[in-house]
């Protein structure tokens, strides 16, 4: 059987993206139970806030600033949904971050390594976000994540270093603004078929079979 291959369009500091990836792994895992054919994912890039670039600062100043007195309810209402596919995001201490240089990390990851090893950089980076607070702008972070995630040094200080990384990721976040990804997640197959939002897992499992 043909391999499908699934494009995800997601943002390190979306808090969406991480709860969607916890019910696309969900699917996944259905999908594979039932014998359908391999998933290649591939994780792109998108910018929630595409203006931002200054220094990285508390994610509940920035809510407060932009929504007000519903700040608060929103960032609790995120942590709620997260806790029932197992996430405990700490909104408290999030970072809002210009995340381009992770997009080049985690672009890189995929170049060097291929479906899994993106897999595991991206997860390392939406938790170091929503779980432990770290700073996903920091290249001391990034490089961290980087190496761990079996990433070589050429490649970790290519991504975070050279302009040619830059580059590309603004190539394909232009991309993916271009074919009408709009809002994350977005989850296409086959380059064809496509659904926005943390859908839930029989949603996503329907888009794979489109993709079969």
């Amino acid at each position: 059987m043909p391999t499908i291959e699934l494009d995800i369009y997601s943002d390190v500091i979306c808090p969406w993206c991480y709860i969607g990836k916890r019910k696309m792994e969900i699917a996944l895992a259905q999908h594979a139970e039932s014998g359908g054919p391999e998933v290649a994912v591939r994780w792109r890039p998108f910018l929630l806030n595409p203006d931002y670039s200054g220094p990285s600062r508390p994610t509940s100043e920035y809510l407060a600033e932009r929504f007000g007195a519903g700040a608060a309810s929103m960032a609790a209402q995120v942590t709620a949904v997260a806790a029932t596919v197992g996430l405990s995001y700490r909104m408290d201490r999030s970072l809002i971050a210009d995340t381009r240089a992770a997009h080049q990390l985690s672009d890189a990851a995929f170049a060097e390594g291929g479906p899994a090893v993106q897999g595991a950089v991206t997860e390392a980076l939406l938790r170091s976000h929503f779980v432990e607070g770290l700073d996903v702008a920091d290249h001391a972070v990034l490089d961290r994540i980087g190496r761990d995630g079996g990433l070589s040094d050429r490649a970790v200080d290519r991504a975070l270093q050279a302009p040619e990384s830059a580059a590309e990721i603004e190539h394909e976040i232009a991309h993916a603004r271009a074919i009408g990804v709009s809002a994350v997640p977005t989850f296409v197959v086959g380059g064809r078929y496509g659904v926005s939002g943390a859908q839930d897992p029989s949603v996503l499992l329907e888009l794979l079979s489109r993709g079969a």
